[in-house]
């Protein structure tokens, strides 16, 4: 389904959620995000670890080592504008405090909407991008709750992170761009190859610490 995210009610969520296949009253909720930016999270849930597996025919089987066997899990796409996600408004966050803002108001939405999952443990995970999304939800969850705790009663229920799980993150692209002695380590390039790229690699730095940030000189890295 979808959940309404921003004040004027015209950005919307997409989310699927799963319940644990093993009930118990102590199953966590599991997030996953993938990244991209802009990456539909329904690429996790049909080709990673989801109760669902698409097969190269197009078929859909049962994957037996879905998380959800011993969790609640559920796939976001986000922010608004990715996948089944939408905004009627043409408004896209523009940084990192208007994709927790979103979020924030997406965990309000769904607890509200799915009682049986208040009070559990939330555990937040995904690959590439989430890298740099989760840390910076993880702290706006840990922030809000504080000072949620401190207010009687709590205008929300209450969020506690149980921990962060990221596959293959990118979290630091100053140092991230460059694979060219990974890529000479595995015997795919040469080393006059990792040379150049290296050169390449300083040019591309200088532009992030220039604070620009799409620039072809990373991408073709």
């Amino acid at each position: 389904g979808h959940i309404t995210v921003d004040k004027k009610r015209t950005g919307k969520l997409f989310y699927w959620l799963f319940e644990a296949w093993e009930k118990s009253d102590h199953a966590p909720l599991v997030v996953w995000l993938n990244g991209g930016p802009a990456c539909t999270s329904m690429d996790g849930l049909f080709l990673e670890n989801g109760p669902f597996k698409l097969e190269a025919d197009l078929k859909v089987s049962v994957n037996p080592h879905s998380w959800s066997k011993v969790a609640h899990v559920i796939y976001i796409d986000q922010p608004v504008g990715t996948g089944l996600s939408y905004t009627t408004s043409n408004v896209y966050p523009r940084n990192d405090g208007d994709v927790n803002r979103h979020l924030l108001e997406f965990f309000d939405g769904l607890l509200a909407l799915h009682p049986f999952l208040q009070g559990r443990e939330v555990f937040l995970t995904g690959e590439s991008h989430a890298g740099h999304y989760l840390p910076s939800l993880a702290q706006a969850l840990v922030l809000r709750a504080d000072k949620q705790r401190d207010q009687r009663p709590p205008p929300n229920e209450v969020v506690a992170v149980g921990g962060v799980a990221i596959g293959n993150g990118w979290f630091d692209p100053f140092h991230q761009y460059g694979v060219a002695e990974f890529a000479h380590g595995q015997g795919l390039i040469s080393s006059g190859q990792v040379t150049a790229l290296k050169e390449r690699e300083l040019k591309c730095r200088a532009k992030l610490t220039a604070g620009t940030y799409m620039s072809p000189l990373c991408w073709d890295l």
